[in-house]
Protein backbone atom coordinates (compact mmCIF):
# COMPACT_ATOMS: atom_id res chain seq x y z
CA UNK A 1 0.00 0.00 0.00
CA UNK A 2 3.03 2.37 0.84
CA UNK A 3 4.33 2.34 -2.07
CA UNK A 4 1.20 2.89 -4.34
CA UNK A 5 1.11 -0.49 -5.49
CA UNK A 6 -2.66 -1.29 -5.06
CA UNK A 7 -5.27 -0.21 -7.55
CA UNK A 8 -7.77 1.52 -5.21
CA UNK A 9 -9.71 2.68 -8.38
CA UNK A 10 -12.47 0.60 -6.91
CA UNK A 11 -15.08 3.04 -5.31
CA UNK A 12 -16.81 -0.09 -3.13
CA UNK A 13 -13.66 -1.01 -1.34
CA UNK A 14 -10.92 0.37 1.14
CA UNK A 15 -7.33 0.32 -0.42
CA UNK A 16 -6.30 -2.23 3.27
CA UNK A 17 -9.03 -4.67 1.67
CA UNK A 18 -8.04 -4.34 -1.66
CA UNK A 19 -4.64 -5.59 0.16
CA UNK A 20 -5.60 -8.27 2.30
CA UNK A 21 -7.44 -9.91 -0.93
CA UNK A 22 -4.25 -9.96 -2.68
CA UNK A 23 -2.84 -11.26 -0.04
CA UNK A 24 -4.99 -13.75 0.49
CA UNK A 25 -4.65 -14.81 -3.45
CA UNK A 26 -1.03 -15.17 -2.89
CA UNK A 27 -1.76 -17.53 -0.16
CA UNK A 28 -3.90 -19.67 -2.31
CA UNK A 29 -1.51 -20.07 -5.48
CA UNK A 30 1.52 -20.56 -2.69
CA UNK A 31 3.55 -17.67 -3.38
CA UNK A 32 3.07 -17.28 0.78
CA UNK A 33 3.42 -19.89 3.07
CA UNK A 34 2.25 -19.73 6.79
CA UNK A 35 5.56 -20.99 9.03
CA UNK A 36 4.47 -19.99 12.47
CA UNK A 37 1.77 -18.90 15.15
CA UNK A 38 2.45 -16.92 17.74
CA UNK A 39 0.08 -14.84 20.01
CA UNK A 40 -2.64 -15.19 17.86
CA UNK A 41 -0.81 -14.12 14.70
CA UNK A 42 0.11 -16.32 11.70
CA UNK A 43 2.95 -15.41 9.98
CA UNK A 44 4.16 -16.61 6.70
CA UNK A 45 7.51 -17.41 4.40
CA UNK A 46 8.09 -16.72 0.67
CA UNK A 47 8.20 -19.68 -0.91
CA UNK A 48 12.00 -20.67 -1.36
CA UNK A 49 12.12 -20.72 -5.33
CA UNK A 50 10.55 -17.01 -5.47
CA UNK A 51 12.52 -15.95 -3.18
CA UNK A 52 16.20 -16.76 -4.99
CA UNK A 53 14.55 -15.37 -7.77
CA UNK A 54 13.19 -12.21 -6.15
CA UNK A 55 16.42 -11.82 -4.46
CA UNK A 56 18.58 -12.11 -7.81
CA UNK A 57 15.98 -9.64 -9.62
CA UNK A 58 16.21 -6.84 -6.74
CA UNK A 59 20.26 -6.74 -5.08
CA UNK A 60 20.11 -3.29 -6.11
CA UNK A 61 16.94 -2.21 -4.81
CA UNK A 62 16.59 -4.01 -1.30
CA UNK A 63 18.94 -4.89 1.04
CA UNK A 64 18.87 -7.04 4.73
CA UNK A 65 21.13 -5.52 7.22
CA UNK A 66 21.61 -9.07 9.30
CA UNK A 67 25.32 -9.03 10.19
CA UNK A 68 27.62 -6.38 11.92
CA UNK A 69 30.41 -7.26 9.78
CA UNK A 70 28.70 -5.47 6.57
CA UNK A 71 30.85 -2.65 6.31
CA UNK A 72 28.89 -1.07 2.58
CA UNK A 73 25.49 -0.87 1.82
CA UNK A 74 25.03 -0.22 -2.01
CA UNK A 75 24.53 3.19 -2.63
CA UNK A 76 21.31 2.60 -4.93
CA UNK A 77 19.08 1.10 -1.73
CA UNK A 78 15.38 1.87 -1.89
CA UNK A 79 14.00 -0.43 0.83
CA UNK A 80 16.20 -1.29 3.75
CA UNK A 81 16.04 -4.40 6.57
CA UNK A 82 17.50 -4.26 9.58
CA UNK A 83 18.38 -6.99 11.86
CA UNK A 84 21.02 -6.52 14.06
CA UNK A 85 21.82 -5.24 17.59
CA UNK A 86 23.06 -2.11 17.29
CA UNK A 87 22.36 0.36 14.51
CA UNK A 88 25.40 3.10 15.88
CA UNK A 89 28.43 1.37 13.43
CA UNK A 90 25.56 1.86 10.41
CA UNK A 91 24.38 5.04 11.28
CA UNK A 92 27.06 6.59 8.49
CA UNK A 93 25.78 4.27 5.26
CA UNK A 94 22.30 4.65 6.05
CA UNK A 95 22.13 8.55 6.11
CA UNK A 96 23.74 8.39 2.54
CA UNK A 97 21.10 6.34 1.36
CA UNK A 98 19.27 9.46 -0.20
CA UNK A 99 16.68 7.34 -1.90
CA UNK A 100 15.97 5.21 0.90
CA UNK A 101 11.97 4.82 0.79
CA UNK A 102 11.24 2.10 3.66
CA UNK A 103 13.25 1.33 7.09
CA UNK A 104 11.96 -1.93 8.62
CA UNK A 105 13.99 -2.72 12.30
CA UNK A 106 12.56 -6.40 12.58
CA UNK A 107 14.28 -6.54 16.15
CA UNK A 108 14.31 -4.34 18.98
CA UNK A 109 17.69 -2.37 18.62
CA UNK A 110 19.55 -1.66 21.72
CA UNK A 111 20.83 1.76 21.18
CA UNK A 112 19.03 5.04 22.34
CA UNK A 113 17.48 5.20 18.77
CA UNK A 114 15.57 8.71 19.45
CA UNK A 115 18.68 10.22 19.34
CA UNK A 116 19.98 8.01 16.50
CA UNK A 117 16.96 8.01 14.37
CA UNK A 118 16.66 11.67 14.66
CA UNK A 119 20.00 11.85 12.85
CA UNK A 120 19.60 9.30 10.93
CA UNK A 121 16.43 10.50 9.13
CA UNK A 122 17.56 14.06 8.45
CA UNK A 123 19.49 13.04 5.56
CA UNK A 124 16.26 10.75 4.54
CA UNK A 125 14.20 13.10 2.71
CA UNK A 126 12.44 10.78 0.34
CA UNK A 127 11.59 7.99 3.70
CA UNK A 128 7.52 6.49 2.74
CA UNK A 129 7.65 3.65 5.67
CA UNK A 130 9.46 3.54 8.58
CA UNK A 131 8.91 0.74 10.80
CA UNK A 132 10.79 0.33 14.46
CA UNK A 133 9.57 -2.50 16.29
CA UNK A 134 9.08 -2.64 19.86
CA UNK A 135 10.28 1.24 19.99
CA UNK A 136 10.52 1.84 23.12
CA UNK A 137 9.85 5.97 24.00
CA UNK A 138 7.54 8.57 24.90
CA UNK A 139 9.09 10.77 22.76
CA UNK A 140 9.38 10.11 18.46
CA UNK A 141 12.44 11.97 16.75
CA UNK A 142 12.28 15.40 15.71
CA UNK A 143 13.18 14.78 12.38
CA UNK A 144 10.02 12.61 11.50
CA UNK A 145 7.90 15.54 11.65
CA UNK A 146 9.90 16.77 8.49
CA UNK A 147 9.51 13.20 6.32
CA UNK A 148 7.06 15.04 4.07
CA UNK A 149 6.47 11.69 1.98
CA UNK A 150 5.56 9.29 5.01
CA UNK A 151 2.72 7.19 5.14
CA UNK A 152 3.36 4.39 7.16
CA UNK A 153 4.52 4.87 10.56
Amino acid sequence: MAEGLLDSCNQTKRVEDIGKDCFQEMISVSFFQPVDEKYSHTYYVIHDLLHDLAESLSKEDYFRLEDDKVTAIPCTVRHLSVRVDSIMQHKQSISKLHHLRTIICIDPLMDDVSDLFNQILQNLKKLRILFLSSYISSKLPESVGELKHLRYF
